[in-house]
């Protein structure tokens, strides 16, 4: 059986229990990546990597938008964003997008669309 190297972001879960050790409550977002869990039990095929593909398109530009918009929203106003939180923010809305794409993609070939 091939595995299916998707559901290796569930590991980044991981990183979640450092918001149960220490005072730093914006681990527990990681905790998300769990629902990456299932795709070790897909097999990948051609419809499947198609779909991961524009999934990826999707992330990666939505991640370069959200970055620079942040960024420009940091250099325009001092006080609203600091630059770790605008590529955060970028991180955020590139996994974002590529997890509602895929969702999306999933759907409509369940329903045969």
């Amino acid at each position: 059986m091939k595995l299916n190297k998707l559901g290796l972001f569930s590991l980044l879960a991981l990183i979640g229990i450092f918001g149960l050790t220490t005072s730093n409550k914006g681990f527990l977002g990681f905790f998300g990546f769990l629902a990456y869990l299932r795709y070790f039990w897909v097999i990948p095929d051609e419809m499947f990597t198609e779909m991961l593909h524009k999934a990826g398109s999707a992330g990666f530009f939505s991640g370069i938008v959200v970055t620079v918009s942040a960024i420009v929203v940091t250099i325009l106003f001092t006080d609203v964003l600091t630059p770790v939180f605008a590529f955060a923010i970028g991180f955020v809305g590139s996994i974002f997008a590529f997890t509602i794409t895929l969702a999306v993609l999933e759907y409509r070939e369940r329903r045969g669309m």
